[in-house]
């Protein structure tokens, strides 16, 4: 990996470490009686999902081509199985992509708050709708890539072989079935 895709994992982390101190500071600020205003809570979220897209999107090179680990069997943890594990992993390059696009929604809906001019108003907020069909359309095609495997050009090179979930989970129901005596 190079010292670039290291710096920019890292920093993500740190980012993502330092939003959770200051939503802390804030809470305790609230509580304190201090007034803080809703927006800010928003540009903490915004901040948010964007550290996890940047972290996402570095690791998106990696797990192409089949250079993580972390993927290779669930944590004890998970508990949907084996196969709904593979399915998350299939549909994890879907994720950034998304998240890309709900900060393009979340930028031009905010943006379309501030601005003055109507047409400008009018211009951000078909943007922002657009990239929110665009966001809804990579949660379908991550669903799809998960539970189908399909299509194929979304999925990893080295996943493109596996079965898709639905197709696991009812093999392996039929499986259990037949093992079973019947009366």
């Amino acid at each position: 990996m190079t010292s670039a895709k290291r710096t920019l994992q890292v920093l993500g982390v740190y980012l993502l470490i330092a939003l959770c101190i200051a939503v802390m500071l804030l809470k305790g600020a609230q509580i304190v009686g201090i007034p803080v205003p809703s927006r800010v809570y928003m540009m903490l979220v915004f901040s948010g999902i964007a550290c996890f897209a940047l972290v996402a999107t570095a690791m998106i090179g990696r797990f192409w081509r089949n250079e993580l680990r972390f993927y290779d069997s669930p944590p004890r943890w998970w508990l949907w199985g084996d196969a709904g594990w593979r399915a998350c992993a299939r549909a994890s390059p879907c994720a950034p992509v998304g998240l890309w696009f709900l900060l393009a929604t979340g930028a031009g809906f905010g943006l379309a708050d501030v601005v003055d001019s109507t047409s400008a108003t009018d211009v951000l907020t078909d943007m922002a709708t657009g990239a929110f069909i665009l966001a809804m359309l990579t949660v379908v095609v991550g669903l799809s890539v998960a539970l189908f495997n399909r299509p194929r050009l979304v999925v990893a090179p080295h996943q493109r072989a596996e079965r898709g979930a639905l197709v696991e989970w009812r093999d392996d129901i039929r499986h259990r079935r037949r093992g079973r005596a019947r009366p």
